[in-house]
């Protein structure tokens, strides 16, 4: 006859309590309902402490062996947060105007936009071009922005080339 083993009892009628992998330990249905809805650790701790297992060695090995397994699953995960956010850092740029969570700067994307023609007519009848955007995107709620970075650069050609326009006419008055 099975015993259990928490409390050394005959196990009648058996009920399983499940650990670890291919691991299960026989219980009584008292203990089996005092221990069904735990943890695998509690459950390994206690039937270590019962000492009613054949062979405890093996559990603490065992139990050691998910706990280190644990460990490195939790340290990954630190990981995977810290990277995260030394991601969300270098691209905070500002605050979301309509919930008020930070806006994070993505990678500038090519939009594509088509000018003339008619819908029914074929795509390739379009004038298409691109434009280089930057995107910011609000972490809480989504909400995105597009800003055309090439106005910049072509604000800048346009001063430089009033700049030297300037220039030349002083030049000539002279």
């Amino acid at each position: 006859m099975a015993k259990c083993v928490f409390c050394g009892e005959k196990a009648q009628p058996v009920r399983k309590v499940w650990g670890l992998g291919d691991v299960s330990f026989k219980a009584c249905p008292d203990c089996y309902s005092k221990y069904a809805d735990k943890d695998w650790k509690t459950i390994y701790e206690a039937v270590i402490s019962a000492g009613y297992y054949g062979d405890p060695y093996s559990l603490q090995d065992r139990l050691r062996e998910e706990e280190a397994k644990e460990k490195e699953k939790i340290e990954q995960i630190k990981e995977n947060v810290r990277s995260f956010e030394e991601w969300v850092s270098d691209r905070e740029c500002g605050v979301c105007p309509k919930c008020g969570k930070p806006m994070l700067k993505l990678d500038p994307v090519d939009l594509l936009y088509y000018t003339g023609g008619l819908p029914t007519m074929n795509i390739s009848s379009f004038n298409a071009s691109t434009v280089l955007m930057d995107m910011h995107v609000c972490a809480g709620c989504g909400y995105t922005e597009f800003y055309c970075t090439e106005v910049k650069k072509r604000f800048d050609a346009y001063l430089k080339n009033k700049e030297m326009l300037e220039e030349a006419l002083k030049e000539e008055e002279e």
